[in-house]
C-alpha cells in the first residue's frame, strides 16, 4: 500500500493559570467543531467547495475505534492519514479524468478535488498497532484502543471491616494505604 501515515504528537502550553487554560481549551474545541460544521456545508453547482468531507462512519468495539470513508475513484498514494493524541485527520485528493470546461452538466454530486474528514476519537488508541486498508473505494482504518485501566477496590477502607484511623498512623506491622482524594461535588 502506499498511502502515507504519519503519527503527530504535540503538547500546549497554557501558561499558570488554570483559568486561562481553560478558555484557551473550549476557544479551540470551538473553533475545531466550527470548522468542521463549515466542512459539512452543501455546496450548489456555481459555488464549488475548495475542500470537501468524504462520507464517513466511525463506530467503537470493545477493542477499537473503527473509521470506514468513501473515496471511490481515490488512488492510494493521494490518500494520507494523519494521527494525532485525540484526532484522526484523512486528506487527499480525487481528480476528474473527465473535466472539460465544454460540458454542460445538468447534475454534480460527485465531488472532486481536495478533500479533508477530521475525527474527533472518543478513547486514546495505540499509534503503532493501526491498520489501514483501501479496498472497493472504501478506507477502513481499525485504531486498536488503549485498555482502560479501573482502579482496585480492594484495597480501599470503606470496602474492609477494619475501622478507620488517622491517615498518617499505622498499625504494627502494616504499610499505610494511600487512598486517591475525591472531591465532593
Amino acid at each position: 500500500m502506499t498511502m502515507r501515515f504519519r503519527y503527530v504528537t504535540s503538547s500546549y502550553s497554557f501558561g499558570n493559570a488554570s483559568a486561562s487554560a481553560s478558555q484557551s481549551l473550549e476557544r479551540h474545541y470551538r473553533e475545531l467543531q466550527d470548522e468542521l460544521l463549515r466542512q459539512g456545508r452543501h455546496y450548489g453547482l456555481l459555488q464549488p467547495a475548495s475542500v470537501w468531507r468524504p462520507p464517513t462512519d466511525i463506530h467503537e468495539t470493545n477493542g477499537a475505534v473503527v473509521v470506514k470513508l468513501e473515496l471511490a475513484g481515490v488512488r492510494e498514494e493521494h490518500l494520507e492519514i494523519t494521527l494525532y493524541d485525540n484526532a484522526l485527520i484523512v486528506t487527499g485528493r480525487r481528480d476528474d479524468p473527465d473535466h472539460d470546461d465544454a460540458l454542460c452538466y445538468h447534475e454534480a454530486q460527485v465531488h472532486y478535488g481536495v478533500f479533508r474528514a477530521e475525527i474527533m476519537l472518543p478513547a486514546p488508541v495505540h499509534a503503532e498497532d493501526i491498520t489501514a486498508t483501501y479496498e472497493n473505494g472504501f478506507l477502513r482504518i481499525a485504531l486498536p484502543k488503549v485498555a482502560v485501566k479501573r482502579p482496585d477496590d480492594a484495597g480501599d477502607a470503606a470496602s474492609t471491616n477494619e475501622p478507620e484511623s488517622d491517615p498518617g498512623q499505622t498499625q504494627a506491622g502494616k504499610q499505610p494505604i494511600h487512598t486517591p482524594s475525591r472531591r465532593e461535588v
